[in-house]
């Protein structure tokens, strides 16, 4: 009887330690951010999580996040901070806000593997910022810098000693993608930037590339260059089918994601198609477009997601009231409300001056000011650059001799107007009637000659 008293006992410890040893399912994210105001940071990763969480005045933030294992990003602005996440850990973050991928640190649990990440960011980042003189460089030169980059990851992968085999394969793996990536970014650009006309790559430039299997779902939610590579050989062969077949473009990207094999990875592409495109489908056809998404999802919780913004983007039709920004930084001084304009029609460029489209638009709209100048319409131009390209932005604006009225949003992306009209990709026009009131949403572009159309059809 003591026995099996005894054996009780144990059994108890036992089970209560396991209790005891179980971890949370959640992570805790803490940090010191240098060099800001607080505001929003934005936490998300390519499975389509998000969750946004405020940093104080003084740069610090804390926050519990409920999520799964796996690789997530803390997106500060344009500035992102990559990291892994495994159930029940504990991670601080620090870094300058004005220099995110240069001072990013991470100290707590699995600070080995996300300080990993964190010198990728940097040495990526440098490398992005010489984009155009690596370009430039002669086959032989740029083959040799892309191999020390692979074999500089692999080096600084291979001393991780606290990371598990699986962690370290997808890892591998991500590399290799990022240097496909650059490879193919030669082929694509090195004759615009060199300006050789009709230049060609040579057969062994040819041989280092290679193709990748598109239905990797593993590989899709863990690695942000084959999540980018699989979206843009989709938006690639949809712009060629669409010719082929004499379809819309919209129709053919969803006709070819409808053939992903992966019904999850299916689901993730094909909500990450709709949502980009659905802001900017015209007013007349996006419902059709929207209920063809409805028809394809499978996936009740994304299918809400899409809801929430189609009804959202409903609100933006013509002739309903404009969303307001109230009191942005004008270039020429003071403070500028959109209600300050009242009485005039309103076209507005939202802008940044890292954004390469949105710099190729301004000789067209300094051209479509010059001609409509002492009209009845302001243009408006509202740039979402991070506070830290303030001075930058000022500095284009003089460079550039850009007309019009020039406003700093309050909160780039994260500013209300632009959340208000749904803006996730950039340049993108607006035009407000002299009430107030929506003509478009999507308006055309400068360089568009339907713009001029519509000015002559509203009489402006």
């Amino acid at each position: 009887m003591k026995k099996i008293f005894f054996m009780c006992l144990t059994m108890i410890f036992i089970n209560s330690c396991q209790k005891e040893e179980k971890k949370p399912e959640y992570i805790i994210v803490s940090g010191q951010l240098s060099n800001t105001k607080g505001g929003p940071l934005n936490f998300t990763n390519l499975s389509g999580f998000t969750k946004t969480i405020n940093i104080k005045e003084d740069g610090s933030f804390l926050d519990t996040l409920h999520v799964s294992e796996g690789s997530y990003m803390a997106l500060l602005g344009k500035e992102y901070m990559p990291m892994y996440f495994t159930k029940g850990a504990e991670i601080q973050i620090t870094a300058d806000a004005k220099d995110v991928s240069n001072t990013l640190t991470y100290t707590g649990d699995n600070k080995d593997l996300n300080n990993y990440y964190a010198y990728k960011t940097k040495r990526t980042s440098r490398i992005r910022e010489d984009m155009a003189t690596n370009l430039a460089l002669e086959e032989s030169d740029y083959l040799k810098l892309i191999n020390e980059v692979k074999v500089d990851f692999q080096g600084q992968l291979d001393k991780l000693v606290t990371i598990n085999d699986d962690i370290k394969e997808k890892e591998r793996r991500a590399i290799e993608y990022y240097i496909q990536d650059q490879l193919n970014y030669y082929v694509r650009y090195h004759g615009n930037v060199t300006k050789k006309e009709n230049f060609q790559v040579s057969d062994n430039f040819k041989s280092q590339l290679k193709e990748f299997d598109k239905n990797n779902l593993e590989d899709y939610i863990y690695s942000l260059d084959y999540n980018t590579s699989v979206f843009m050989s989709l938006m690639q062969s949809a712009s060629t089918l669409a010719t082929k077949d004499s379809i819309p473009r919209r129709e053919a990207e969803l006709k070819l994601v409808d053939g992903i094999q992966n019904d999850t990875l299916r689901e993730l592409v094909l909500h990450r198609f709709v949502e980009m495109n659905l802001p900017f489908t015209k007013d007349s056809v996006r419902r059709n477009y929207y209920n063809k998404y409805l028809s394809l999802s499978k996936n009740q919780t994304q299918k809400e997601k899409i809801t929430e913004l189609y009804n959202n983007l409903q609100k933006l039709e013509p002739g309903n009231p404009s969303p307001k920004f109230v009191n942005y930084e004008n270039y020429k001084g003071g403070t500028s409300s959109l209600d300050d304009f009242k009485g005039k029609y309103v076209y507005i460029d939202v802008w940044a001056t890292w954004c390469g489209p949105c710099k190729a638009q301004i000789p067209f709209l300094k051209e479509v000011e010059a001609k409509y100048h002492n009209k009845d319409i302001e243009f408006i131009s509202i740039s979402v650059d991070n506070q830290k390209d303030y001075q930058k932005w000022r500095d284009m604006i003089e460079e550039k001799k850009m007309g019009g009225v020039q406003l700093f949003a309050d909160a780039a992306f994260n500013s209300l107007f632009i959340k208000d009209y749904k803006i996730v990709g950039i340049p993108q026009f607006i035009l407000i009637d002299p009430k107030g009131n929506i003509i478009s949403s999507n308006a055309p572009r400068p360089s568009d000659k339907a713009l001029i159309d519509l000015f002559s059809e509203l009489g402006v």
